[in-house]
């Protein structure tokens, strides 16, 4: 019989591989027609990827809601958790985005598992899942892991 530790290590990589195929298998995008609108009630905290003259990234804690209104900016939520393989995946290829932006886009991370009322507000239900604002309106939506061309690719004007 197999030790404890063995089948629980075992159960570990099948789920991770499985959440992993599915976070990456479905990865889509979808127009703002059917998303949720951020509503003012709700509050939480999301890390703001801030750029430095330099070109480094630093994390920054922020009210989420004050860091959606960025005037004439196009926002990137990610949702995401440590745990998430497709996430850790997805963080450099936000920082490129950010990064290569000019300025012109804000990239915000939430942590579903610290944040879970605001992920539950947009209808979390997989991760990663990135949300696209322009002027605090919903423009779009991507599922699982893109690179920082494709992102690009699907970013309002």
């Amino acid at each position: 019989m197999p030790s404890h530790s063995l089948v629980s290590d075992f159960r570990c990589v099948v789920l991770s591989t499985v959440a992993m195929i599915l976070a990456c298998g479905c990865a889509e995008f979808e127009s703002s027609a059917n998303l949720p609108q951020p509503s003012p009630e709700v509050s939480g905290q999301a890390e703001r990827l801030a750029v430095g003259e330099d070109g480094s990234i630093t994390h920054e804690n922020v009210d989420f809601l004050e860091a959606l209104n960025a005037p004439g900016k196009t926002v990137i939520v990610d949702f995401w958790a440590t745990w998430c393989g497709p996430c850790r995946m997805l963080a450099p290829e936000l920082e490129k985005v950010a990064k290569e932006s000019g300025g012109q886009v804000v990239v915000l991370k939430v942590n579903v598992d610290e944040e879970a009322e605001l992920a539950a507000q947009f209808g979390i239900s997989g991760i990663p899942d990135m949300r696209i604002f322009r002027d605090q309106q919903p423009v779009s939506r991507i599922l699982g892991f893109r690179p920082a061309a494709e992102i690009r690719k699907n970013l309002p004007q």
